[in-house]
This record gives structure tokens, sequence and C-alpha cells, in this order.
């Protein structure tokens, strides 16, 4: 069962995905914006469920045009 959160300006848009929490973020590399496994609080995330990498910028942008086919597409049910 997937969740989408955006409830906080502490955290980026987060999609909780059985155990893990997936948190959206801007890579200005590529302009999309991916999902990462991330703990809050606890670590940071260093690369993007799709495999790639680059920078994360945490985004709280909802239905934005330039997402990742790929990130979204393993959470989508």
């Amino acid at each position: 069962m997937t969740k989408t959160i955006n409830d906080s300006m502490n955290h980026p848009l987060r999609v909780i995905v059985g155990e893990k929490t997936l948190g959206q973020f801007y890579n200005s590399w590529d302009k999309k914006y991916h999902l990462a496994e991330y703990a809050p609080y606890e670590t940071l995330p260093s690369v993007y469920v799709c495999g790639g990498r680059g920078n994360f910028s945490p985004s709280r942008s909802e239905f934005a045009r330039n997402t990742c086919g790929d990130c979204w597409g393993l959470v989508d049910d």
C-alpha cells in the first residue's frame, strides 16, 4: 500500500511504501523530480529510486510536470 504525505514544511513530499519512506527531491542536473529513500532526521538520501544520482533539493511540489517516470512508476499502485 502506498500513501502520499505533504503535511510539513520540514519535509519534502513523502511517499510511504510499506516500511520505507521516500521523499521527492528536485535534481537540477536533469531538471526532474525524483524519489529517494531516506529516514527523516536520521539519514540523508544518496541515490534515487531509479538508480540515478544528482543533487537532492527537497520538494513539496505536487503534480509537477517533469517528474521522473522511472521513480514514480516504481511506486504507483
